[in-house]
């Protein structure tokens, strides 16, 4: 939206139209460039924004992480929907008991593996709580511009970890 107002702005300050009352003519203008009045116009009229909204799902379950294996002792299963102008939209997580990832953590990122598919998450935590016995307690995130999808994982020292998935749609 900000790209089409900030056109419409610059459009606006290179353009003016006169009308003459004698002839009835009218002269259009663009960079002191005579042009179809009717042209301009239809260029000129901002054109709306796509609507962008998002949904969000959030669980949470218990884990345990041994030998490098993260595993989910529990599901996780949430669906958050809309129905928007007849289309319905959605935002999951489904997390069946007993999924294993191969995790690799440090001060910066966690990273999930399972098979061939490798996912990092920056860690959003604060540097200055970590405890260096249990880096995977914090706050991880990862952002899929692909799919316009936030997911956020809290591993809380408990035992217990909290998912959030943010998802983005444009109508």
């Amino acid at each position: 939206m900000k790209s089409i107002f900030l056109s419409a702005l610059v459009l606006l300050t290179l353009v003016s139209c006169d009308s003459d009352s004698v002839a009835k003519k009218e002269s259009c203008y663009f960079n002191d460039v005579q042009v179809s009045c009717d042209q301009l116009r239809d260029n000129s009229d901002p054109k709306p924004a796509a609507q962008r909204f998002s949904l969000e799902a959030s669980g949470s379950g218990r884990y345990k992480i041994d030998n490098g294996v993260l595993t989910f002792l529990s599901p996780i299963v949430k669906t958050t929907s809309k129905v928007l102008d007849g289309s319905n939209y959605n935002c999951s997580i489904n997390i069946p008991q007993g999924t294993k990832f191969a995790v690799d953590v440090d001060e910066r990122q966690l990273s999930l593996s399972d098979n061939n598919d490798k996912m990092s998450y920056e860690r959003v935590s604060s540097m200055d709580e970590l405890n260096h016995d249990h880096l995977e307690w914090g706050s991880f995130e990862h952002y899929d511009s692909a799919n316009d999808i936030k997911d956020q994982m809290i591993f809380n020292s408990n035992g217990i970890i909290e998912i959030k998935v943010l998802c983005y749609f444009s109508k």
